[in-house]
């Protein structure tokens, strides 16, 4: 029987004139409140390198940590990142904890596709994370919590609170064992209940990492909106999104997400000055389209010993790459010597323009690069 529902960054250190901004800085001193910085990302569904890449995400971070202070910026995630990718299904979403710890995510929740491997798989995955996966309105059958309902971090003097909303509709996504052994309490419930105790705590700003989604088509009640239109005290959600870039406020709840495998990275500045309580959210969104800057291929003659994947290899491009850049190839493998073919240039450095237009680089992190690496090579 369903036991159903119980209830910028100045890297922008590298702005961009085509990213969006929920609000802009007014004058320099305001700009210079905001004091904390949260990287943002959603529904990776276990890719590693695609989009913006998670070697560059890192590198997001570690500027951030440069402006802001070591321990003023939090990378957090919205969930669906365990599955969905041959390396993904093989490992049990062991690959994707494998980078994400070695980023520094700080916290997420279960998302779309994450109970892929069961209930016992998603406490295997916590076993094995560095961060923290919040489940907030799911519980065991005896009414125990089946992952932390909530997350207080220190930042400075102040207290941020994290709490995690699960999607009721991921119900169905359970094998019949796992159905008897767990419970979906309704979202806005839960997080009703929990933003009270957090409040108690003394905490100054809370974050909500949903899996909820807006789908117009889903029961209101389980959605991100739904949420911040029935709660007063939640400052920020982030949001799965379900590949549908979100930015929009509700009452004094800003709700964002980015697009899905990695296609966009969101950055949130918050000002935990009060002083500028009426200004102390902007949001940006770092989109792939927004970074890459178009460059042409170049040509190379095939010498003899080369092949397709010493090509790839020695030019630091991915073989799909190449491969895609000369159609020729029709078997996939093939490369004759003395003809000339297209190599792309390396996208070992992403192009993006501050805000006085200097070209400034964001370089692909080379430990996150060789924990890939690692990674595939035990797949192969």
């Amino acid at each position: 029987m369903k036991k159903f529902i119980c209830i910028s960054l100045t890297i922008f250190l590298l702005g961009c004139s085509q990213i969006t901004s929920f609000k802009s800085e007014k004058n320099n001193e305001e700009k210079n409140a905001y004091n904390l910085a949260i990287i943002s990302t959603g529904n990776g569904k276990g890719n590693l390198e695609e989009g913006i890449g998670y070697p560059r995400v890192s590198t997001i971070i570690k500027r951030a940590k440069g402006v802001y202070g070591e321990n003023n910026v939090l990378y957090l995630d919205s969930g669906g990142n365990f599955s969905g990718t041959t390396i993904a299904n093989k490992t049990k979403g062991s690959s994707s904890v494998a980078v994400l710890n070695g980023v520094g995510l700080k916290a997420t929740t279960i998302g779309n596709g994450d109970f892929k491997y069961g209930l016992k798989g998603i406490t295997n995955l916590q076993e094995k994370s560095n961060f923290k996966i919040i489940g907030t309105n799911i519980k065991k059958n005896d009414g125990n919590p089946f992952l932390i309902q909530y997350l207080i971090e220190e930042i400075g003097d102040k207290k941020i609170g994290i709490i995690g909303l699960i999607s009721p509709e991921f119900y169905k996504d359970l094998n019949g064992e796992d159905i008897e052994k767990i419970l979906f309490e309704d979202p806005i419930v839960s997080a009703s209940l929990v933003v009270k105790k957090l409040k108690k705590e003394k905490v100054d700003f809370i974050i909500a990492l949903s899996s909820l989604g807006n789908d117009e088509r889903t029961n209101k009640e389980w959605t991100s909106r739904g949420l911040a239109e029935s709660i007063n005290g939640i400052d920020l959600i982030i949001d799965s999104g379900k590949n549908k870039v979100t930015n929009f406020q509700i009452k004094k709840t800003l709700i964002v997400s980015s697009k899905e495998q990695l296609g966009s990275v969101g950055v949130v500045q918050i000002s935990l000055n009060s002083k500028f309580k009426n200004n102390k959210l902007n949001y940006k969104l770092i989109k792939t389209e927004d970074i890459y800057k178009p460059k042409e291929n170049r040509k190379y003659i095939v010498k003899k010993g080369d092949t397709l994947y010493s090509l790839a290899k020695n030019n630091n491009i991915q073989l799909e790459e190449l491969i895609k850049a000369n159609p020729e190839i029709i078997d996939g493998k093939t490369i004759e010597i003395g003809k000339e073919y297209n190599i792309p240039t390396s996208n070992d450095e992403l192009s993006i323009y501050n805000e006085s237009n200097e070209l400034l680089n964001i370089k692909e992190d080379k430990n996150i690069k060789a924990i890939i690496e690692k990674i595939n090579k035990k797949r192969i």
